[in-house]
């Protein structure tokens, strides 16, 4: 009887062996699933960091573009020469006299 009962706690020892083993490989299993999903997410928010930091770049260029266009656009020399060819002015180093009024049509100034 008391090899039945013996074999009985073997029988059971090994059926609480197989549970933990198969519990452990499981967990292990959704261990390394979750790894490799956070492999991949952190591989993807690195290209997405990279694409916007070329978008950055470009954006910059394009900033620098037209911050040198504005100076160039905004220049004395430049202005000089629209309000000379544009709106027939004449530039006049003397003081300006206070007596004189320039009236100035608005269709003149949009037809050029």
């Amino acid at each position: 009887m008391r090899r039945k009962q013996s074999l009985a706690e073997e029988k059971q020892k090994v059926k609480i062996s197989v549970f933990y083993a198969l519990l452990s490989l499981t967990l292990i299993a959704i261990l390394i699933v979750f790894y490799i999903n956070n492999i991949i997410a952190s591989n993807n928010l690195s290209v997405e960091t990279n694409k916007l930091k070329g978008e950055i770049n470009d954006v910059k260029q394009t900033n620098d573009f037209l911050m040198t266009e504005v100076e160039k656009l905004s220049s004395f020399e430049r202005i000089k020469q629209v309000a000379e060819e544009r709106l027939n002015m004449v530039y006049s180093d003397s003081v300006i006299d206070e007596g004189k009024v320039i009236i100035l049509k608005k269709s003149d100034l949009e037809s050029n």
